[in-house]
């Protein structure tokens, strides 16, 4: 049986729905006592890897805080040479794809398997330039559910602002899967596995979110709990959340504790964006449904 399930009702557990922690480092001034080893323990405690997304240039200065992740055995993905968004023409982007991947070559011991840009903020040109550069996957697409959008003003739930005409706009691009869960291919040999929409970015410091405070860290885990559950109902998709280290002692500690304690119990399977990527490459279904470029995507 492949790592993805077909539908079933929502009183039955689903044992392959995957789920990735993530989380960025930007400028590598998390603390590794206060921010960093802290998570790693949590992590640990739950036989749970993550993938930290880091740009190079933090490397070059605190390439030894870095490699304690990968001593820890998680993953250290690609999120540029620098923390500046990838808009640049393609030619550009190439270019600061390679000195990421020369840096971490140099001062990390490893190759980046895959890449998410800095601020989620990327071209298409992105993804022929993760593909010029042999880099296998991208997770800077997010991930909208239409029916948080619905739900949040008839219940406890958070969500963005948004208008009543926009509705249709997001259900259209939901349906064309512009931001559906379901990881697809990009370019050649280049996959898309799309963040969830609710980050603790969004929690803590979002202007329009929640804005909660380090003692509110369980409403973080009932909303990313909630949202497993869902995608637990829908074969192909994954849930790939973000916890940055930066910001662990605001709460995201107990968050990703009480989110995997249950989490666990209900058979998801965790893995690293990379071990994701390798899954999907040999599922026969999902080929067949996501193997291919999305017209949509072709022709933007």
């Amino acid at each position: 049986m492949g790592l993805f399930q077909r539908n079933r009702p929502p009183d039955r557990a689903t044992r392959g729905c995957p789920v990735c922690l993530t989380g960025d480092i930007d400028d590598g001034e998390e603390s590794l006592d206060q921010d960093l080893l802290p998570l790693l323990d949590i992590l640990a405690s739950h036989d749970v890897k993550m993938t930290v997304p880091t740009t190079s240039i933090v490397l070059r200065t605190h390439g030894a805080k870095i490699a304690r992740i990968l001593e820890r055995g998680h993953e250290v993905a690609g999120h540029g040479d620098v923390h500046v968004a990838f808009h640049d023409p393609f030619e550009i982007q190439v270019r600061r794809l390679r000195t990421m991947i020369k840096d971490f070559e140099s001062h990390l011991g490893v190759r980046p398997s895959g890449f998410r840009a800095p601020y989620l903020e990327h071209t298409p040109d992105t993804y022929l330039a993760l593909a010029a550069t042999g880099l296998r996957y991208d997770s800077s697409r997010v991930s909208r559910d239409p029916w948080s959008y619905l739900k949040a003003p008839f219940k406890s739930g958070f969500n963005r602002r948004f208008r009543g005409r926009d509705l249709p706009r997001i259900w259209a691009r939901h349906l064309m899967g512009r931001t559906d869960g379901t990881p697809f291919l990009v370019a050649n040999d280049v996959v898309e596995l799309p963040v969830f929409e609710f980050d603790d970015w969004f929690f803590l410091d979002d202007p329009e979110g929640p804005r909660l405070s380090a003692e509110e860290a369980p409403e973080i885990a009932a909303r990313w709990l909630e949202a497993l559950k869902h995608f637990q109902r829908h074969s192909y998709r994954a849930l790939i959340l973000q916890a940055h280290p930066v910001r662990a002692r605001r709460g995201i500690l107990e968050a990703v504790d009480m989110f995997l304690d249950v989490a666990r119990e209900s058979r998801c399977v965790f893995m690293t964006l990379s071990e994701l990527r390798n899954r999907i490459q040999n599922d026969f279904g999902w080929s067949k449904r996501h193997g291919s470029i999305p017209s949509w995507l072709e022709s933007s």
